[in-house]
């Protein structure tokens, strides 16, 4: 939609936005480009000048037709409104000689997803419950019900609802053997969410298997479960849930740690002495091996590498430390750090530029003791943040 031409003019027949796929839209991490349409063709560079966003986004544009694109360089911050303002263009007039007219103003609105934090309750009425914390809003919501003690949760890619694994409050030590899978909505960027109440799913039960680690694909289609069967221990493999169908056994063979391939397509397993990418089909012969490597970490978001350990059994001389390198997708490998302690977790960030890690640093006292800290950096260089953490165990 767009905003009238003034006083001068009662109706008006001259160029115009037609369209703005973005138009009051909530957009997220996974949005990257929008699209304006005119009615008529465009004197491109005078649209090019005068198109603002604000607050403003960095991008690129393209034209195809009628149609801008205007491509974002990195994912729009969240909790943010933005108006996209477009004064002074001019069409195309039938004749190079002659200046086209001044089109119709345009203003467009659209807004990114609140800034919103997932976290698993360690006190008082919130103990063993995921919450959800917006920023945004200023606004604190437990989610999942007080019989339940949750292990651990992924959400969705919009958002609107956390995949978690979860035991009855009352089943001591025994909770990690009866796990079950749920979803419940989080009632983001729902413009109904005013009188939300978390609606709680079972997607997976215990009854016949134990359920282990589980990892949801990028494009929330896919969960993939480490399942042992109650009476036959030796039936233990992995399992994918597609949509709203029964599990199915995708591979028997003893695995560790998995991890989902940001295409949602493949999974990479620890097996033996390396890392193995099984497709999701069950039986499938491995698609690659990479024999050095003993855990994936994470994968950049747009699959164009992943973050792996080397545990250095194969160094005498290195038998003690670990390794992080990158990987990228053509198989080039590079070592960032080589340490003594723990590699416990790396993330990318969105737009596949750093790597955030939580390391441990070993302090030669008396007794054992692992520090953890947290590093960020590039690729090619990794920089240790001792002064953000310093936590002792």
């Amino acid at each position: 939609g767009g905003h009238g031409c003034g006083n001068n003019c009662l109706f008006y027949t001259g160029a115009r936005v037609s369209n703005f796929s973005w138009q009051n839209k909530f957009i997220g991490r996974e949005d990257r480009a929008f699209l304006l349409t005119f009615n008529s063709p465009m004197d491109r560079s005078s649209v090019d000048e005068n198109l603002k966003i604000e607050p403003p986004l960095p991008g690129k544009i393209s034209w195809s037709g009628l149609t801008l694109a205007y491509t974002l360089k990195t994912p729009a911050p969240y909790g943010e409104i933005y108006q996209v303002t477009l004064d002074n263009a001019r069409d195309r007039f039938a004749t190079e000689a002659e200046e086209g007219k001044v089109m119709q103003p345009f203003v467009g609105k659209f807004r990114s997803r609140d800034r919103a934090l997932a976290y698993i309750g360690s006190q008082g009425e919130e103990n063993g419950r995921l919450v959800l914390y917006n920023w945004t809003q200023q606004q604190k919501t437990i989610l999942t019900p007080d019989n339940l003690i949750v292990f651990d949760f992924e959400p969705y890619p919009q958002s609107d609802r956390l995949l978690f694994s979860a035991a009855d409050r009352d089943s001591g030590v025994d909770s990690i053997r009866t796990l079950q899978l749920y979803t419940v909505t989080t009632g983001l960027n729902n413009p109904k969410s005013k009188n939300f109440l978390p609606q709680l799913k079972l997607i997976l039960d215990n009854q016949k298997y134990q359920n282990n680690k589980f990892d949801l694909s990028q494009d929330g289609k896919t969960i993939v479960v480490q399942r042992i069967n109650r009476q036959q221990p030796a039936d233990f493999g992995l399992w994918a849930i597609a949509e709203n169908q029964p599990p199915q056994l995708i591979s028997d063979s003893p695995g560790g740690d998995f991890l989902l391939t940001p295409d949602s397509q493949t999974i990479a397993v620890a097996q033996g002495e390396g890392i193995a990418l099984l497709p999701l089909q069950p039986d499938s012969d491995p698609l690659d091996f990479l024999p050095q490597f003993g855990q994936v970490l994470s994968f950049a978001p747009d699959g164009s590498g992943a973050a792996m350990i080397n545990y250095n059994t194969d160094k005498p001389n290195l038998i003690y430390t670990r390794s992080l390198f990158y990987v990228n997708n053509q198989g080039k490998q590079t070592e960032l750090l080589n340490i003594e302690g723990s590699i416990l977790d790396c993330q990318f960030n969105p737009s596949a530029t750093q790597l955030y890690c939580w390391l441990t640093k070993v302090e030669k006292t008396t007794e054992y003791k692992e520090k953890p800290y947290l590093a960020t950096g590039s690729y090619t260089h990794l920089r240790a943040h001792e002064t953000v953490v310093r936590i002792s165990y």
